[in-house]
């Protein structure tokens, strides 16, 4: 396989012109002397060209005559003395820290058996479903705790991570396609367009023969494109295709959604033509 890359890298054209008069008097002037330019500027450097009337390929040569020019660097761009040192952007970790410690929260979310505090004005800024569960004339306006009863603890707390911190949680262990799962089907719920996204991302990197058909139903139910397509490839090879047909997902799958069978036969026969 051959691959190829290429660096492309913006320069700036400039023109110096250096003219050395009376050439015949730097005859015999010696390998190793030059004459110089004046110093220009170009780029925000300052540069000079050196001049070497005779080289060590004269010697070599004799009824030949060598000379050589080279561009020297007189002195780099020179430092902002007023520049300023702008540390690094923590908001992501500071409004995670906040999540995480629950200071200043003013709203409490039970989800089973367990407790998440949180922030009304920040859900409603991040979330227009939120914003009128918290702050629309609605009776959950003036309630301190909120029970949540269609969801998981884990999915909740993944929702309320991306809320806080812009991405979604990395630490996931356990069962983390299936949490994925609701956790896309619970931005599309709330508004969350990019985490939405994001979950989808991720599903598609996370296909395996566990999960391909539980996947393929959710992006068929949730009109996700990109996943479908990356269920339908991984499923377009023959020997995976055989594996997974007889287990209980695929046959609920294509129970639910019987106009994925053909999808998938077009994939798998695209893929033995290709």
């Amino acid at each position: 396989m051959a691959t190829s890359s290429r660096c492309r890298t913006l320069g700036i054209t400039a023109t110096h012109n250096f003219e050395v008069t009376n050439f015949s008097l730097l005859d015999g002037m010696g390998i190793g002397k030059y004459v110089s330019s004046s110093t220009f500027s170009v780029g925000g450097c300052d540069w000079k060209l050196n001049f070497y009337p005779e080289s060590e390929e004269k010697e070599e040569k004799e009824s030949e005559a060598f000379a050589s020019v080279w561009l020297c660097l007189v002195e780099g761009p020179a430092e902002d003395a007023d520049a300023v040192e702008v540390p690094q952007a923590n908001l992501q970790q500071d409004l995670g820290n906040m999540l995480k410690d629950g200071e200043g929260a003013d709203v409490t979310f039970k989800v089973d058996d367990q407790l998440f505090h949180a922030h009304r004005n920040l859900l409603a800024a991040r979330s227009a479903v939120f914003k009128e569960k918290l702050l629309g004339a609605i009776t959950e306006q003036d309630s301190k705790c909120i029970p949540i009863t269609d969801m998981d603890p884990t999915v909740f707390e993944g929702l309320l991570h991306f809320i806080y911190t812009d991405s979604v949680p990395d630490d996931w262990e356990e069962d983390k396609t299936v949490a994925m799962q609701h956790l896309l089907v619970v931005a599309h719920r709330y508004e969350l367009y990019r985490l939405r996204a994001l979950c989808e991302a991720k599903l598609c990197s996370w296909i395996d023969m566990q999960t391909v058909a539980s996947t393929l139903a959710l992006a068929e139910q949730q009109q996700c494109v990109r996943l479908k397509d990356a269920c339908l490839r991984f499923i377009g090879c023959p020997h995976i295709l055989a594996a997974i047909m007889q287990t209980e997902e695929f046959k609920n799958l294509l129970a639910s959604f019987p106009s994925v069978t053909k999808e998938i036969l077009e994939k798998v026969v695209s893929a033995n033509i290709l």
